[in-house]
């Protein structure tokens, strides 16, 4: 397949046109806005009486700003959207503040009533709008024809049913920095597990303490031995928590790459769990590990012996660890 060259560049991909609208199906319903309509051969009579070409929605609210859809039943001719339903998209003005300039990217959509999903049709381009923008949008959204055959469900009984998203693309963007923590302990941490108190869920390890770039950070392991997650009634689950989630607060972030194994005391050898786990810790997540740990009834198995003397013992290796902050 031919590749694409934008600005004196070859790629051996090819890069959309950015000048025209991408048309795809999603079931999702449009985010921001849906606007029905049960009557639209009546709309366009209305229209065509008015002598006007175009139809103004109630106003609707996305990022902050109001907006409303402009529909074209029989195209913006002036833009060259003849015999195409056009549709656009246009910024209400605040009666109380003077608008800021923004810029935004737009999908509008046409539900297709026999399947359910939406016509979607997006913008590759990105559209800034302040007080003078009247409108903007897609003249050739899709052909009337098109759009009026029954058997597209479009346009079905008078009825159709069009929407919109807008998302606010200007403004500063946060930037993040990860680095590698260098060093990192070669030592492999025992971990273990008191199994004798009754049947509860979850069950929580002693803790265990690790120094990365000059700060100590504590942990332990938390046992689901009826599952957790997808590993619900199946299995039994392991994690590692952070116990001082506080020390990755405003905007802080570890990626950890690590291996959580269970001794069998038959072989004397740790394993299951062998695919490392890399997983982000933050202020709102400290938790990672294995949902699908081992199969359920493993962990008291008299074949393997995983536990002896109602303990388990669990080896916790670090392979690396990365440390992100906001800029």
């Amino acid at each position: 397949m031919p590749g694409s060259t934008w600005k004196g560049r070859n790629y051996n991909f090819d890069i959309a046109d950015p000048s025209k609208p991408v048309l795809t199906f999603r079931s999702r319903k449009p985010s921001h806005f849906i606007f029905e309509i049960d009557s639209y051969d009546k709309l366009e009579s209305a229209l065509t009486a008015a002598n006007l070409d175009v139809f103004e929605t109630p106003q609707f609210a996305a990022g902050g700003v109001e907006w409303a859809l402009r529909i074209y039943p029989n195209g913006n001719k002036a833009r060259g959207g003849d015999q195409h339903v056009s549709l656009y998209l246009t910024r209400k003005k605040d009666p109380v503040n003077r608008p800021s300039e923004v810029t935004v990217t737009i999908k509008f959509f046409i539900q297709d009533q026999l399947s359910g999903e939406y016509l979607v049709i997006e913008d590759l381009g990105e559209r800034s709008f302040d007080v003078r923008d009247a409108e903007w949008g897609i003249p050739k959204a899709i052909k009337t024809d098109d759009f009026k055959l029954p058997s597209n469900g479009f346009l079905v009984n008078h009825k159709c049913t069009f929407g919109a998203e807008v998302y606010i693309t200007s403004g500063e963007p946060k930037y993040s920095q990860i680095s590698v923590v260098k060093n990192i302990p070669k030592r492999i941490y025992d971990v273990t597990f008191d199994l004798t108190p009754p049947r509860s869920e979850p069950l929580e390890s002693e803790t265990f303490t690790t120094r990365f770039d000059g700060e100590d950070y504590t942990w332990k392991l938390v046992l689901y031995r009826d599952g957790y997650e997808e590993g619900s009634s199946t299995h039994h689950s392991l994690y590692m928590k952070l116990l001082d989630k506080n020390k990755l607060s405003g905007g802080k972030s570890m990626l950890v790459n690590f291996n959580l194994r269970i001794l069998n005391n038959v072989k004397g050898d740790y394993e299951h769990g062998r695919n490392a786990v890399l997983d982000w810790y933050n202020y709102n997540k400290d938790t990672a590990g294995y949902p699908t740990f081992m199969p359920s009834g493993y962990l008291f198995s008299r074949r393997y012996k995983y536990v002896e003397d109602n303990n388990a013992s669990v080896q916790v290796t670090f392979n690396s660890v990365f440390l992100s902050h906001l800029l």
